[in-house]
């Protein structure tokens, strides 16, 4: 998307730098270094913090301050996945150290403006549009509702399976890597309204099951994560989210006024507004993905990109 408006070229190699350091230090080779998923590195192996990891991060940031005449980087995690207690606090603070150390920090959600990040919209997913009813159309619409994804703990299936009375249809679609925690989802679906749909789902697949869905539930609660996925995925399809509440999904419903979006604070209110039908009452299925290309689209991605980086244009 940025090579439309800019010249992007990858980092110079290792070799490359140290056969010609002073090409890319004094003459200030890049106009701008973007800096993806660094946050990732403070990640060792089953959660650990790695100081190793950090201190090449650290020593790269401070690199690419010399190479560049601007650094940005892009912050996606507040800390790396599957990291727990202190070491999650560490990766938290050593990450924003990181960030700050750039020239500019920025990330997809607004709810961090206040820590001094710019917003970059996030941008929206490529959808392919096939003969069936179900892509970019309301026809052929099913009466259920889809969590969709990889099956894991994190994303609180088992609680919205056990708040779940509605005689709406609830379809966990996304393959599950721990039997015993299918196992008990399977368990606790018995005599109620759910199916689960235990393996890999190609795009094609994928796309028809979301989009011919009353709507996306989404209730997990990602303290790591900054924004969601499946939230853009379901706006790209005009599909109606159902949440709980996030930091950038409450600031997303509040702030900016996104109608295809409900969120609650509580599973069991989530559960109870699908009995109700309060989803219906979003916006329809066009308004929404209108308003996602409004706020997410490539020219709005780019536009805000264009407006941070400056007007160099190739």
């Amino acid at each position: 998307m940025l090579s439309e408006i800019y010249d992007v070229v990858p980092i110079c190699k290792k070799c490359e730098f140290l056969e010609n350091p002073f090409r890319y230090v004094f003459r200030k080779e890049y106009d701008s270094i973007i800096i993806n998923w660094h946050e990732n590195a403070l990640r060792g192996n089953n959660g650990e913090f790695s100081l190793t990891g950090f201190a090449k991060c650290f020593l790269y940031v401070l690199l690419y301050r010399i190479m560049a005449r601007r650094v940005v980087y892009v912050r996606h995690n507040i800390y790396p996945h599957h990291m727990y207690g202190w070491r999650a606090k560490l990766a938290t603070r050593l990450t924003s150290f990181l960030a700050d150390l750039a020239s500019l920090k920025v990330t997809h959600s607004g709810h961090l403006l206040r820590q001094g990040y710019k917003y970059i919209p996030h941008p929206l997913y490529e959808i392919s549009v096939t003969s069936g009813d179900g892509i970019l159309s309301s026809k052929g619409m099913a009466d259920y509702f889809v969590m969709f994804g990889s099956i894991a703990r994190y994303k609180n299936i088992s609680d919205v399976i056990r708040n779940w009375n509605s005689c709406k249809k609830l379809v966990i679609a996304g393959r599950c890597d721990e039997i015993g925690y299918l196992n008990e989802l399977q368990d606790l679906a018995k005599g109620k309204n759910v199916e689960i749909v235990n393996r890999f789902l190609d795009k094609i697949e994928a796309q028809e099951l979301v989009s011919k869905s009353s709507g996306l539930i989404l209730a997990q609660v990602d303290k790591e994560m900054i924004v969601s996925g499946s939230f853009f995925y379901a706006a790209s399809l005009g599909v109606p989210v159902i949440a709980i509440e996030t930091p950038f999904l409450l600031w997303l419903s509040t702030e900016i006024g996104f109608d295809g979006l409900t969120t609650y604070k509580t599973i069991g209110e989530l559960v109870e507004s699908v009995s109700k039908n309060i989803s219906s009452q979003l916006a329809s299925r066009e308004a929404i993905r209108n308003r996602a290309n409004e706020l997410f689209g490539d020219s709005a991605v780019k536009n805000v990109w264009q407006t941070i980086l400056g007007n160099v244009e190739k």
